[in-house]
């Protein structure tokens, strides 16, 4: 699982960042209780990225549900600040935003009706709060076959580390 969970996390930061930059709607790739957001991430304007890897999050967070993603952006381009590639990191989370209806037991309908009215069909009620699968959880199974990765788009931090200047060229295709 870790090598398939690391490339769909870093996928997903590379389509978070794209949307980012070129001023798309990053809602679909971030982490679920930030999908109704207006405010826009706080990522300083860049022009370039690269993502590098992902690191364990530390501070006592499962692995398996957050993990940090490395990444390299390029800023600058002006008169005032030359351009310059910093490392920073962001978060992914892996995250459910619904559970069976427990009025219907995920049927979509009840005994006495055609249509469940707590679900209207569905099957599923979502989650005022999404949640972060939890071992030893009663919902443990489920969460974790359900949940989806996203990133935070509040997570955004300077590392200590690599700051080069970067000559103008031309950008670098990323990958959708």
């Amino acid at each position: 699982m870790g090598k398939e969970e690391n490339r769909i996390v870093l996928d997903l930061a590379g389509k978070f960042l794209t949307a980012v930059m070129e001023r798309e709607d990053w809602h679909p790739y971030a982490q679920l209780r930030t999908r109704q957001m207006k405010t826009p991430p706080n990522i300083p304007s860049f022009s370039d990225f690269k993502v590098i890897r992902t690191a364990h999050p530390g501070k006592g967070v499962d692995p398996d549900f957050s993990k940090t993603v490395l990444i390299e952006i390029t800023l600058g381009g002006d008169e005032q600040l030359k351009l310059q590639a910093v490392s920073a990191k962001l978060l992914a989370t892996k995250e459910v935003g619904w559970e069976v209806c427990p009025k219907c037991n995920g049927e979509g309908a009840t005994d006495n009706e055609e249509v469940c009215s707590m679900c209207k069909a569905s099957g599923r009620v979502t989650l005022a709060i999404p949640r972060i699968p939890e071992k030893g959880s009663d919902t443990f199974e489920h969460d974790v076959e359900n949940s989806e990765w996203g990133i935070c788009p509040t997570s955004f931090q300077f590392t200590l580390g690599m700051r080069r200047l970067v000559e103008p060229g031309p950008r670098r295709a990323h990958k959708r």
